[in-house]
């Protein structure tokens, strides 16, 4: 038996966990300032340096998010897409590094 479009659509929209998908690129944004992090995207993983502050911009599924960070005495911005990607695989995401020692 054929599927129509429509309940493919409506199959995986079924299988999508929007609760722990927002939960995890809302908390890319709740990093606390003065600590250091390792950047994760995808399958590479790099010390992004001590955390200094985020903005977003735009709206809707165009909204940006923007991560400052200090590297080498050098600040330097990350940035990425806050919600229009649907499974997040793509997105960039933060571990605390509690081993880095100044």
């Amino acid at each position: 038996m054929k599927l129509s479009t429509e309940q493919i659509v409506l199959d995986y929209v079924k299988t999508i966990d929007i609760k722990n998908i927002m939960k995890g690129r809302i908390s890319r944004a709740e990093m606390k300032p003065g600590n250091h992090y390792m950047v994760i995207q995808g399958k590479n993983i790099n010390y992004a340096g001590k955390f200094i502050d985020y903005g977003m911009w735009g709206s809707g599924d165009g909204m940006t998010v923007h991560f400052t960070f200090e590297l080498n005495g050098k600040q330097h911005t990350l940035d990425d897409q806050m919600w229009g990607s649907i499974s997040g695989e793509e997105l960039m995401y933060f571990t605390e590094n509690t081993n880095y020692k100044e």
